[in-house]
């Protein structure tokens, strides 16, 4: 038995001035699914006040903010740590004067997020205004880290299209590029990614307590989100199904075809979000309203699925198509004049060309009611076409 694959080694650089915080629980739980964050670096001008939300998340927390109002913090913190605070200051971190914030609270149970999920707040001020400075200082990061040779992928959290090029040199190197951007993103970076996220579907999940941190229980929202930071990226209406239809139904029946094997009819489900991804980037099922690619197959209507002894799943397109062309002959002979006819009657005339059991139903009926221009009434159905003619005025 061979030995599992070594996890992929990811690193996540965070473009502070173009990425939100609202959906940073559900971010870093995403970027478990894909291997381990083995370096997670965000970059951003913190000594301006808090960059799309990031200060409340990464840095120290005042006391009030930790839950000690009415309590003097007073000056002990910073004539006890003093070393600490003046090796910060050179290094270009935020200290407690820097950032306008008196205290750190280290013990207890008001740990910060950067404490949980051990992001490094890198520092770039911004020399020029109007400018991101930030980004000349990820890029450089990003390639000293590609040169290294450590790492087998990058996860560029930015919807910025300016880093449309490093996602292009990543990809090109032989490393996997994620992209994780709000629904604004321009094209170019999306399609640059071998896969793009978008944040509004982390952050509705995080709201929604389906996204787990590392630790594995449920996250609360973080009340210490600046309103206006909610205000300006919304919740997406995930849990409002679109339709399927238009180009994205075909885009789904062109992916089952194309992994279909010829041999045995049937599609690996995980080898159509495979296509489908390496077709779109961005596509995702949250994006329409659907946890899992499966649940969206199954909402499409017209497949069959299996589970193999190793919990794959598999599917096919049930030939609705033959279906109908046997009922259109068996029509004639079993119809009456408003053209109903008894669907176990024309079970037993086609079921020598077509079997229910082949595509899981349990009956004749079972699988009548799944065709589309059937009309059933209790045990008899007919065609479309025959209610057409039954109805319509005699002459015509």
């Amino acid at each position: 038995m061979n030995p599992p694959a070594a996890p992929h080694k990811l690193a996540v650089l965070i473009d502070a001035d173009n990425a939100s915080a609202a959906a940073a629980a559900g971010l870093f739980a995403e970027i478990a699914k894909y291997g381990i964050a083995s370096v997670k670096r965000i970059y951003g001008d913190w000594s301006r006040p808090t960059p799309q939300g990031w200060s409340k998340e990464i840095l120290p927390r005042t006391c009030s903010e930790s839950g000690r109002e009415g309590r003097k913090c007073g000056s002990g913190w910073a004539a006890r740590h003093k070393p600490q605070t003046g090796l910060m200051a050179r290094r270009g971190f935020a200290t407690p004067q820097t950032a306008r914030v008196r205290t750190f609270r280290i013990h207890g149970r008001t740990l910060n997020r950067f404490s949980r999920h051990a992001v490094m707040p890198m520092q770039q001020f911004a020399y020029t205004k109007g400018k991101d400075a930030t980004d000349m200082k990820l890029i450089i990061d990003a390639m000293d880290l590609l040169y290294s040779g450590a790492f087998d992928g990058f996860c560029l959290v930015s919807s910025d299209s300016d880093f449309t090029p490093l996602a292009a040199r990543i990809r090109a190197n032989g490393l996997v590029a994620y992209g994780f951007g709000n629904k604004q993103t321009p094209e170019a970076f999306r399609n640059a990614c071998d896969r793009f996220i978008y944040l509004e579907n982390l952050q509705n999940e995080a709201e929604n307590g389906m996204a787990k941190p590392e630790s594995g229980k449920a996250e609360k929202p973080d009340s210490s989100l600046s309103s206006s930071a909610a205000a300006n990226n919304p919740p997406p209406a995930a849990n409002m199904r679109k339709p399927i239809e238009g180009a994205l139904r075909t885009l789904l029946y062109t992916a089952i075809k194309q992994n279909t094997d010829e041999a045995t009819g049937w599609a690996p489900v995980g080898q159509i979000g495979q296509y489908l991804v390496q077709t779109q980037p961005d596509f995702d099922p949250r994006n329409y309203g659907y946890a899992k690619l499966s649940g969206m197959l199954k909402a499409l209507g017209g497949l069959q699925f299996r589970h193999d002894g190793l919990y794959q799943m598999y599917c096919r397109k049930i030939p609705y198509g033959e279906l109908i062309k046997l009922l259109n002959a068996a029509a004639p002979k079993l119809q009456d004049a408003q053209g109903w006819m008894d669907m176990e009657a024309a079970g037993q005339f086609i079921g020598s060309r077509w079997s229910y059991l082949d595509y899981g139903f349990k009956d004749w009926p079972d699988s009548f009611k799944t065709v589309h221009g059937l009309e059933i009434q209790g045990q008899r159905m007919r065609l479309a076409q025959a209610a057409g003619r039954a109805s319509a005025p005699q002459g015509q």
